[in-house]
């Protein structure tokens, strides 16, 4: 018996389109501003600057701000779009938002006036610790598809979970091969935090 088998176009997945200008407007900001920052580091003696610790944490910050940025106030097809989201998500999305920009601008303050490194450091520390407890709160209230329906789900639990365990593998790797090959510089914690004590008590 001959049977006729029709695909609806329901039926078809959809290709994937992947839309370059978008992936290039998202790498050419995330990769400009990083390097105004280095930039700014660089000038303000490299890797030794008292603010690079904090510019480097404001740097990871930069392309989950621009991809959301981005898809809030300029991709119109987003579900993120502010003319068309309402959900609970928005709450962490624009927390995340202004946090990153006044980090931005901390950070370009710390370069400037090293004294500020301090303050800037807390405050990171801070507005971290009140991401995470905002995202915890946001997904409690919002429920389970809150994230989901905005493509910020994160992802099945085994993945995490490979990512995780490739890193710590790689880094153990590494740190192994450094021993066996006598690689790298020794660093003595110890010398240097009793120089700085010695430094603090001088001054």
């Amino acid at each position: 018996m001959n049977q006729t088998i029709s695909l609806s176009s329901d039926s078809v997945p959809a290709a994937r389109v992947v839309h370059w200008p978008r992936i290039g407007l998202f790498v050419g900001l995330t990769f400009a501003v990083t390097w105004l920052l280095n930039l700014g580091l660089y000038l303000a003696g490299g890797l030794s600057a008292p603010a690079t610790g904090v510019a480097l944490v404001t740097q990871m910050l930069l392309p989950a701000f621009f991809a959301i940025l981005l898809e809030t106030f300029v991709f119109t097809s987003s579900p993120l779009y502010f003319k068309v989201y309402r959900g609970p998500a928005r709450w962490f999305t624009y927390f995340y938002m202004a946090s990153t920009l006044l980090l931005i601008a901390g950070t370009a303050a710390a370069i400037a006036a090293p004294g500020l490194v301090n303050l800037v450091a807390t405050v990171q520390t801070v507005l971290v610790i009140v991401g995470a407890l905002l995202i915890a709160v946001v997904r409690l209230f919002g429920g389970r598809e809150t994230y989901a329906a905005v493509g910020m789900a994160g992802g099945r639990f085994r993945w995490w979970l490979i990512l995780g365990l490739a890193m710590v593998a790689y880094f153990g790797l590494s740190a192994l091969l450094n021993a066996v090959f006598r690689l790298g510089t020794f660093v003595d914690h110890n010398r240097q935090l009793r120089g700085r004590l010695v430094q603090l008590r001088e001054d």
